[in-house]
Formats: C-alpha cells, sequence, structure tokens
C-alpha cells in the first residue's frame, strides 16, 4: 500500500523526492472537473481488508482517525485528508481470521472500529438473483426459459437447487462456497453446452442440468460430493446420483400379496 501512497524516486533537478501516489491524491486532491474547476471528494473503495498486514493496516489509523482524518508523509509530516472524502472497505471476515478464508488476517480491532458503520452481506433472494441471472446469460434465457420442470420454469429448477445448498451451507450441514460468482460459473457452463446443441439444430438433452451440474460438484472437496449429491437430487431431472441399471424395473402394477 506504500507504493500507492508515496513512491521514492530520483529527480535531475531535485535528486531523491517522494512522489504521491494514486490514493494518495486521491485522499488529499479529489477530483477536480475540467470543466468547472469543482474539486469533489472521492469515494474510495479498499476491497478485501482482512488480507492486509498489520503493517498495511497501520497506514488506515491516521486515514480513519475520527477528529482529523490524515495521511502520513514519509517525511514524518502529516497531510489532510480532503473534507468529505469516504473510505469503504470489502472482507470476507469481520477482521478476526477465518478458517474458511485461509488468507484472511486478524486485525486491529481499534483499526476497524473506526469504520463508521458496518453490514453484512448475504446472499440475494432468489427472485432478486434469478432475474439478474437472466440478464447476465440472455442465451439461457431466451432458449431455456420456456422449458418447464414439473409444470414450473427452468430458472424456477434452478432456484431451487440453488437455495437448497445455500441453506445447507447456512446450517453447516456442508461446507463450500456457492454466492453469486459461483451461481455465475454454473450458468456460463450451462449456456455453453445449450449454445452448442442450439446452433447445431440438435435437440438439447433433458439431462442438461444434471451434467452441468458436473461443475458445480467438481469445485467441492471429493468428501463433500455424496452430501452434494444428496441434497440436490430430487431437485434436477434425472438426479444426479447413479441409479446403476433400472432397466430390469417394470412398470405393472403392484401386487397385493
Amino acid at each position: 500500500i506504500s507504493k500507492v501512497l508515496f513512491s521514492h524516486e530520483i529527480d535531475p533537478n531535485e535528486g531523491t523526492i517522494y512522489k504521491m501516489g494514486a490514493l494518495a491524491k486521491a485522499l488529499t486532491e479529489g477530483y477536480v472537473s475540467p470543466t468547472t474547476g469543482r474539486r469533489v471528494p472521492y469515494l474510495v473503495v479498499l476491497t478485501d481488508i482482512d488480507r492486509c498486514d498489520p503493517q498495511q493496516g497501520e497506514h488506515l489509523r491516521l486515514m480513519l482517525d475520527s477528529v482529523s482524518k490524515r495521511i502520513q508523509h514519509p517525511d514524518g509530516s502529516t497531510l489532510p485528508v480532503l473534507e468529505g472524502t469516504r473510505i469503504v472497505a470489502t472482507a470476507n471476515s469481520i477482521g478476526n481470521g477465518s478458517s474458511r478464508y485461509s488468507s484472511a488476517q486478524v486485525m486491529d480491532a481499534s483499526i476497524l472500529s473506526r469504520f463508521d458503520s458496518k453490514w453484512e452481506f448475504t446472499t440475494l433472494d432468489w427472485k432478486d438473483e434469478g432475474n439478474i441471472i437472466k440478464a447476465k446469460f440472455p442465451l439461457l434465457a431466451r432458449i431455456m426459459g420456456g422449458a418447464k420442470v414439473k409444470e414450473r420454469g427452468f430458472f424456477d429448477n434452478i432456484g431451487d437447487v440453488v437455495k437448497s445448498i445455500r441453506g445447507a451451507i447456512a446450517s453447516d450441514s456442508i461446507e463450500m462456497e456457492f454466492g453469486h460468482r459461483e451461481v455465475c460459473g454454473w450458468m456460463k457452463h450451462m449456456q455453453s453446452r445449450v449454445v452448442f446443441y442450439h446452433k447445431r439444430g440438435r435437440k438439447i438433452p433433458t439431462s442438461i442440468v444434471k451434467d452441468s451440474f458436473r461443475q458445480v460438484r467438481g469445485a467441492v472437496d471429493a468428501g463433500m460430493h455424496t452430501q452434494l449429491d444428496l441434497l440436490v437430487d430430487t431437485f434436477i431431472k434425472g438426479g444426479v446420483i447413479d441409479q446403476g441399471d433400472t432397466s430390469h424395473i417394470g412398470d405393472g402394477e403392484l401386487l397385493d400379496l
């Protein structure tokens, strides 16, 4: 982070100097409109803040000070942060480390307390996420949008699978990551298969959801495969659990013995 605050450089006229980096300029100078000359404070977003080490985190102490926000200059002086500047950070943990995110670091509580507000972002409700998925994968929505699974829409069925997995994660009965990024990865894989068949004028297999689910299954530890299969088997046409050869089973009437 020190590189985006200040860099130590050599100037042909001034000799060795400290040059302000992108973050230092954003914090102290803001954005100047080229047409009106108006100076506007930035909204600075720091991603994955819980990946910073203690030394990097210390840069935030003065920046987030509740009385006088400043940045530390390498020469020992401080520069004031432009009034109105806001700093927002994202993280996968709450600053106390995480067993699921091994690179998440324990952060100094006094630095975290300087953030005025904290929000926990939960996964989207499928009513909202389903619409986002349709917009992100228009070809999949157009080709499969009219497909019915047990008199329900194709994406309703996908939603059943998503909700089942996330419910199991929330109750700690299965350990895996299945956020929006993972759902998009699954849909991207499925869309490529659907387009393959569609462009060649071939019938799209009824097992398309089952086959593409291998994309999700392959992303979890092998010890979780059976548990994951049991979770989603009833929601996917044909199931995902291999039933073996069932050709010997007839459909005759049950006999009252």
